[in-house]
């Protein structure tokens, strides 16, 4: 399937003169409109007057979020949403096309006058709107079929199309800009046209159409424990708290553990994990009971449950250092600043560390 993924976006760089100079002036008409000047001419006047008192504070975040968004009016207004196909005449005219004719069949079937700007799509493709109300519906689906399917013939060829016009047309556009490097500049274009179409292809094959998330699956209980990784896990709202097996030393890992340290970090479970029972202790985590493998997996299709879950997830996943303050919760580098304090890390961030006789030491 040659077509893009779903993604639109809206982005320019500035070595696009016209598109800088297209988003300064709609940005300008929006400070004039809302008078962006006079007023932070007069706020700061106020606020060297009276210090920044609480409604003057107010009023500058109230003109600061209004200029935020005047930014970002002007730039949706400035670009056009990108969605990968190689702009052409033929391309623009086809996808215009079907937009008529989808509107002819809507208003046929709602049984409504033809609309002021659908006429105007009339004129520009030259279609005799007479020799439209003499038409079936069958006829006008029938023709908006076929729209459709030149549609997507064109954008198949799209990049061919785009070198076309490239060939036809740019040679008499830099001429009237004088370019002097015209020929350098087209040959840019029709490279940048022809890697865009094979990353579009290579894009479809390896990731697919995107689509709106409609399931999730979230875990049947808490408490988790992994044979082959000696690691119990704790569900917390979204992510997975992963907790070591107590042993002497770091590098020695028991055959059956049944203590783990209060600390963790996030981690994702491994494929093995089924559910367990613990109690939890001030000093140590003790595993009571494994379970035999089973589902442990349920899958959400609500919408709102969904959007409640994920939410949840990413509040608890981004505020991470915030709930734990920070910590590390690493045991070999807790114990390494219980024990040794700051020295041995300076020295290990200075590079300065003698490894084995820290790790002696450690161990």
């Amino acid at each position: 399937m040659n077509r893009p993924v779903r993604i639109p976006s809206r982005e320019f760089i500035l070595a696009q003169t016209d598109k800088c100079v297209l988003f300064l002036e709609a940005f300008k008409e929006q400070a004039q409109i809302h008078q962006f000047q006079r007023r932070a001419e007069s706020l700061r006047d106020r606020l060297q007057a009276m210090g920044a008192t609480p409604s003057l504070v107010q009023e500058y975040n109230n003109l600061d979020q209004q200029i935020q968004d005047a930014i970002l009016f002007a730039a949706k207004k400035t670009i056009k949403k990108k969605y990968g196909y190689c702009r052409s005449l033929n391309l623009g005219k086809a996808g215009y096309n079907v937009s008529f004719w989808k509107s002819i069949n809507t208003m046929r079937i709602l049984n409504m006058d033809i609309p002021e700007s659908t006429k105007a799509m009339a004129r520009e493709l030259d279609i005799d709107l007479d020799e439209v109300a003499q038409m079936s519906n069958k006829h006008i689906r029938m023709t908006a079929r076929e729209a459709v399917s030149n549609l997507r013939e064109v954008q198949y060829n799209a990049w061919e199309e785009r070198e076309e016009w490239v060939h036809e047309n740019y040679r008499d556009i830099a001429r009237a800009r004088q370019e002097p490097d015209w020929e350098a500049n087209m040959k840019k274009m029709l490279k940048e046209t022809q890697e865009r179409a094979v990353n579009r292809k290579l894009t479809g094959m390896t990731k697919g159409a995107h689509r709106s998330l409609d399931w999730i699956e979230v875990p049947i209980g808490t408490w988790f424990y992994s044979h082959s990784k000696k690691e119990i896990y704790k569900y917390d709202r979204g992510v997975f708290e992963c907790y070591a097996a107590i042993s002497p030393s770091p590098s020695l890992i028991p055959d059956a553990p049944w203590r783990f340290y209060t600390h963790h970090h996030l981690k994702v479970p491994n494929d093995d994990i089924v559910r367990a029972q613990v109690e939890e202790k001030d000093e140590m985590i003790i595993l009571t009971a494994v379970e035999q493998p089973s589902v442990i997996w349920r899958t959400v299709n609500d919408t709102s449950e969904i959007e409640k879950l994920l939410l949840e997830r990413n509040s608890r996943h981004l505020r991470q250092a915030e709930m734990e303050e920070g910590k590390c919760h690493d045991p070999l580098i807790r114990q390494m600043r219980m024990n040794h304090g700051v020295d041995m890390m300076d020295e290990v961030l200075s590079g300065t560390i003698d490894i084995p006789e820290a790790t002696d030491e450690i161990i």
